[in-house]
């Protein structure tokens, strides 16, 4: 009798697991695509100062000319600081942007 159990028992489980209804697949029915753009301020080019005129620094002497060309640089690396300060902002408005991609994503 105990033989019988033992034999029969995988069976029964064996068949009971085959009458559960299958899963019904998943559809998508609808895709949505969004689109991240980078703001407007970020995308505007970095506005760099003139050089000074052939005028100006041909009537200045030799110091005032070095005093031109020096305050010049001087700017220019200021912009240089801006426009970097731009880039470095793009590139965390990126960032933030894929961890809320990733984020929605899972």
């Amino acid at each position: 009798m105990k033989k019988t159990i033992f034999l029969l028992a995988p069976f029964v489980l064996l068949f009971s697991g085959c009458a559960t209804a299958p899963k019904t697949p998943l559809t998508v029915t609808e895709v949505k695509t969004v689109v991240i753009s980078t703001p407007a301020p970020l995308l505007k080019p970095c506005p760099i100062k003139a050089p000074p005129s052939e005028q100006d620094y041909m009537a200045q002497d030799m110091r005032g000319r070095e005093n031109l060309l020096s305050n010049y640089v001087i700017s220019l690396l200021g912009d240089l600081k801006v426009c970097n300060n731009q880039i470095e902002s793009i590139s965390k408005f990126q960032i933030e942007q894929q961890k809320l991609y990733q984020k929605d994503s899972k």
